[in-house]
C-alpha cells in the first residue's frame, strides 16, 4: 500500500510540475549525475571535484533486510528495461549485423 501511495504521489507531482521525460529521468536518477553542485566547490582541489563517492555498508545491512522482508511483489523501476525489451533489441542488432556483414572471401 505504501509503495502505491508513493508512486501516486510521484506521478501527481510530476504531472503538476509538467516535467518532460528528461526532467523525470533526472529527478529519479543518481544525484551524482544530476544533483546540484555544492556551494563551495571552488574550495576543493580540481582533482577531487565532481567525483562519485560510493559508501559501502560494513554492517551487511542487506542481510538484515532480507531476513525482515515479506513476500512483496517485485516491481521494476520505471527507468529499467524489461527483459523482453533487451532480448528484442539484441535480436534486432544481430539481424542488422548479419545484414551488413561483408560476404566471406573464398
Amino acid at each position: 500500500m505504501f509503495r502505491q501511495l508513493n508512486d501516486m504521489t510521484d506521478s501527481v507531482v510530476m504531472e503538476a510540475l509538467q516535467l518532460s521525460e528528461q526532467d523525470k529521468l533526472a529527478g529519479l536518477s543518481c544525484p551524482a549525475c544530476f544533483g546540484p553542485q555544492p556551494p563551495n566547490s571552488d574550495q576543493y582541489p580540481e582533482t577531487t571535484r565532481d567525483r562519485l563517492i560510493i559508501c559501502l555498508d560494513g554492517n551487511f545491512q542487506h542481510r538484515h533486510h532480507m531476513k525482515a522482508s515479506r513476500d512483496e511483489s517485485v516491481r521494476t523501476p520505471r527507468i529499467f528495461l524489461e527483459h523482453c525489451e533487451v532480448e528484442d533489441m539484441s535480436a534486432d542488432i544481430r539481424a542488422k549485423e548479419l545484414e551488413h556483414q561483408p560476404p566471406a572471401k573464398v
